[in-house]
């Protein structure tokens, strides 16, 4: 049976209306199914780090 079907038999109970709901909230979802990073952000993350080694290196050499 189609959700189509098994909505048209269960028009107006609470789990009819929670199925339609949910699919609503689906559809205007634009999230992933799963997580996944954006490549600015992993970009973001590598920028940061070689910043931080950078930094670090810098210091090193002042003190040393």
């Amino acid at each position: 049976m189609s959700v189509a079907e098994l909505t048209r038999h269960a028009a107006g109970t609470p789990l009819a209306e929670a199925l339609l709901d949910d699919v609503a909230n689906t559809a205007t979802d634009e999230r992933p199914a799963r997580w996944t990073a954006e490549p600015g952000v992993i970009a973001g993350v590598i920028t940061g780090a070689l910043a931080l080694v950078a930094a670090a290196a810098g210091v090193w050499s002042l003190i040393s």
